[in-house]
C-alpha cells in the first residue's frame, strides 16, 4: 500500500473535485481519440483531513486552516500511475502512439487483476489463520491470528505494537496444549483495548496464570528460555568480562 500525503492547496484538478472527508478516486488514461480504452485507469481512496485546533499551541496555530490530502493506493497501482503519468503528461519525444496507449491500458488491466489476486491472497491467509482445528506453527502465526481475531473484540484494527511478547505466549500455550485458535478464543474475547498499559499477549498470559497457580512455574521456565529480545543469551552473558559488561551498560545508558 502506498500513502501519498499532499498539501491540499497543491492538488491537481482531479483531486480538487473531491469533497468530504474521504472518497474513491478514479482517473482514466488521457485518451487518444482513436484508442477506446478497456480498463478503468487509476484507482485510489483519498482522505482530506485537518488538525484539530484544540491540539495546536500558539506557534502552530497557523496550521489550523491547512487541508491535507492523503491518497491510499496499492503499490501496484502507484507504480502504474507513475509510468502512465511520465509517458502521457511528460512526453519526451512527442505524443504517444495508439500502440503505446494500448500497452498502458493492458498494463492497467494486469494491475487491477493483481490487486484482486492480492486481496484474495490476504483473505485466504486470514481464513487459514482463523481455522480452529490446527495448531499455531510458530509465534508469527500466533501474532497474525491475534491481529485478526482481536479486532472485533477491541472494536477496531490492532497495531503490531499492541501485541507484546507473543513469543512467550506461544511457548506457554504449547506447554498447556492450548496452541489452537478455537482453544484461545475464550481468552481473546475478554481482552481490553488499553494495550499501552498491558499488551495483548500479556493480557492472555495473565488470564492463563489466574486460572491455575501451578502455571507460574511454567511461565518462569519459559521466561528463562526466552530472554528479552536484544539481551544476551545466558551462556553468552557468562563469557563476557564483568568490567566490559558494565562498560557496555554505561555506554548504552
Amino acid at each position: 500500500m502506498i500513502i501519498d500525503v499532499r498539501n491540499h492547496s497543491g492538488s491537481c484538478n482531479q483531486r480538487a473535485q473531491l469533497s468530504g472527508m474521504s472518497a474513491d478516486f478514479q482517473k482514466s488514461i488521457a485518451q487518444n481519440p482513436t484508442y477506446p480504452k478497456r480498463f478503468s485507469g487509476y484507482w485510489a481512496t483519498h482522505y482530506r483531513v485537518q488538525l484539530r485546533e484544540s491540539s495546536l499551541n500558539d506557534a502552530q496555530n497557523r496550521y489550523k486552516d491547512a487541508r491535507i490530502e492523503i491518497q491510499v493506493a496499492s503499490v501496484l497501482m502507484h507504480a502504474w500511475a507513475e509510468v502512465e503519468h511520465n509517458l502521457v503528461y511528460k512526453p519526451l519525444q512527442g505524443k504517444l502512439s495508439e500502440n503505446e496507449y494500448a500497452i498502458l491500458d493492458e498494463l492497467n488491466g494486469l494491475v487491477i487483476a493483481g490487486e484482486i489476486a492480492l486481496e484474495r491472497l490476504q483473505k485466504a491467509g486470514e481464513a487459514r489463520v482463523t481455522t480452529g482445528g490446527r495448531a499455531f506453527s510458530n509465534h508469527y502465526d500466533l501474532a497474525a491470528h491475534l491481529l485478526n481475531a482481536a479486532g472485533p473484540t477491541l472494536k477496531g484494527p490492532v497495531a503490531d505494537t499492541a501485541l507484546g511478547r507473543v513469543d512467550l505466549l506461544f511457548d506457554i500455550l504449547n506447554k498447556l496444549s492450548l496452541s489452537k485458535p478455537d482453544l484461545l478464543r475464550p481468552y481473546v474475547t475478554t481482552l481490553h483495548p488499553d494495550t499501552e498499559r498491558r499488551p495483548l499477549a500479556e493480557q492472555i498470559i495473565d488470564q492463563l496464570l489466574a486460572e491455575d497457580d501451578s502455571r507460574y512455574k511454567i511461565y518462569e521456565d519459559v521466561r528463562l528460555n526466552r530472554p528479552v529480545p536484544g539481551d544476551y543469551e545466558p551462556a553468552v552473558r557468562e563469557t563476557i568480562d564483568p568490567d566490559v559488561h558494565e562498560s557496555i551498560g554505561i555506554f548504552l545508558g
